[in-house]
This record gives structure tokens, sequence and C-alpha cells, in this order.
């Protein structure tokens, strides 16, 4: 067995589900966007 050292890193990934994003789109899709660029920022 190898004696060097191995660093290893524990991935997550991370998936958001955002309710009523087609009718939030069509209301105003600039604002939305903006919203969810926001919301990413906090995560």
């Amino acid at each position: 067995m190898n004696d060097r050292k191995v660093k290893r890193k524990l991935a997550a990934i991370v998936s958001t589900d955002v309710k009523g994003y087609s009718r939030l789109m069509s209301d105003d899709d600039v604002e939305t966007v903006k919203s969810l660029k926001a919301s990413n920022y906090c995560l």
C-alpha cells in the first residue's frame, strides 16, 4: 500500500425547486431572475 497521504473532499449538490416558477417568469422575468440570484447567494 502506498504511504502518501490522500486528501479527500466531500461535495454536496444542492437542488432547489421554485414553486410557481413559470408563473413568476411570465409575470415579471427580470425580478424573478433577480430574486433567484439573491436566493442562490444565501445558499
